[in-house]
Parts: structure tokens; C-alpha cells; sequence
């Protein structure tokens, strides 16, 4: 997703020079910064037991965080998780340069391979991935969530968005991502709720009982807390 939210870091604010971020240059020889912190692509990651495959990138200061995005989705996928992670991109140039990056270490990475063990590092990075593509959905479809089609959007809180989202819209979502497997949606339900990020319904249910105004009756919805700053008005 390349947009600049609220309080993401921006050229202005880290007053970046050519010596901080990322820069391309062009035929020209025209300097663009298309990131303005540092992101090395540090491994890739595998979890055999799902046959799922990660890159792992840690952004620099101020953010000093690690993201993941799937490996199918390529330069591109870590340019939109550098950019969930509350940092301005030019998303396509930077994913071009990320696939640069990619193509001279393809080797290095594949050699030093490194396994994902959920129980020794308690981090889900497909639970973690579908919860940023999540958010991203949201933005994308906030005019159908204002309008009262696929939920509500609960902004009371100065620092997450409580979205509320009907069982239909929730499933939409999930096959938009290609997920249709019961059993995996389950294990990124369970992961969500663990991490605080998916509220529990009655009898810790993953979902809850909603009353829907605007149709006068009771729905099923899901509510899942996003943070404030990835949904832009």
C-alpha cells in the first residue's frame, strides 16, 4: 500500500539526505529517495510443516523493526510491509529495487535458509502477513464500511480503529487473499485473538453478536483492532 499516513515518517520529518534511506537513480541520472530509512533484507524463512516461505527485512531507525512478506509476492510484498510498518514509500520503485536486491543475493539467502519454529519464537509471520493484508483491505474498501455494507468502523480510540465486519464481507476477504482452507483461517483467527488484535465474543467465541442499525437485527460480525495510523481518511 504506498500512502503516507498520520504519523508515518516521512522525507520532511527525518529530513533525509543521500546518505540516509533508500535512493534509485534513473536513465538520467536523476536521484530519487523512494524510502527514507534503511531495510535490509536480512533471511529467508520457512515453516516446512506449512510449505510457507517468508523474507525477513529489518528497517532501520526510528522504526528499528522487523517485518515479513511472503515470498511469492517478491520486492513488491516487502515494500508494502515496510509501508504497514508506518513508513513512506514510493511502493512500485522501491519493490523494483527490492527484486534488484533479490536477484544478486538469491543465492546467499537460499544457502542460509533459517526454519521458523512457532513455539520458539511465538511469532505467526502468516498470521502476521494476513493481519497487514487486512488492514490494507480495509483502507482499500473504507467506503463500504462507511456506508454500513460490510460493517463499521468503531475510530472512537486515538490510537486503533475497532473494525466491526460482517461474516460475509470477513469471507470475501479472505477468498480476495486466496485463503480457503477452514483450518488455516482458524489458525490465523486463533493467532489474532492471542496477539489482542481479533476481540472474543461470547464464550470466547472468534466471533460476536453485533446489532445492525441500519437493518434493525442481530448479525454475526468479527472485531479486529488495526492500528490508527494505516487507515488514512
Amino acid at each position: 500500500m504506498e500512502t503516507l499516513a498520520e504519523n508515518s515518517y516521512n522525507i520532511d520529518t527525518l529530513n533525509a539526505k543521500e546518505t540516509n534511506g533508500i535512493w534509485i537513480e534513473d536513465e538520467d541520472g536523476n536521484r530519487q529517495c523512494v524510502c527514507p530509512v534503511s531495510v535490509e533484507i536480512t533471511a529467508l524463512e520457512v515453516d516446512r510443516e506449512r510449505d510457507r516461505y517468508w523474507y525477513v527485512a529489518q528497517i532501520g531507525e526510528p522504526i528499528n523493526r522487523e517485518v515479513r512478506s511472503p515470498v511469492h509476492e517478491g520486492g513488491l510484498g516487502i515494500a508494502r510491509a515496510v509501508a504497514m510498518a508506518g513508513v513512506w514509500t514510493n511502493a512500485k520503485k522501491l519493490g523494483a529495487y527490492f527484486d534488484e536486491i533479490l536477484a544478486t543475493r538469491w543465492r546467499e539467502l537460499i544457502q542460509n535458509i533459517r526454519s521458523y519454529e512457532e513455539g520458539e519464537t511465538g511469532i505467526d509471520p502468516e498470521a502476521i502477513s494476513i493481519y497487514e493484508k487486512f488492514c490494507e483491505w480495509v483502507f482499500v474498501n473504507k467506503k463500504e464500511f462507511d456506508e454500513g455494507f460490510w460493517g463499521q468502523l468503531d475510530e472512537s480510540s486515538n490510537e486503533e480503529i475497532k473494525v466491526i465486519v460482517y461474516v460475509a464481507a470477513f469471507a470475501k476477504f479472505f477468498a480476495d487473499i486466496r485463503i480457503k482452507n477452514e483450518a488455516e483461517r482458524r489458525a490465523v483467527l486463533k493467532f489474532w485473538k492471542t496477539k489482542g488484535w481479533l476481540k472474543p465474543g461470547e464464550r470466547h467465541r472468534y466471533s460476536s453478536t453485533y446489532w445492525d442499525a441500519l437493518m434493525q437485527k442481530s448479525r454475526r460480525v468479527y472485531v479486529i483492532s488495526i492500528p490508527k495510523d494505516n487507515l488514512t481518511t
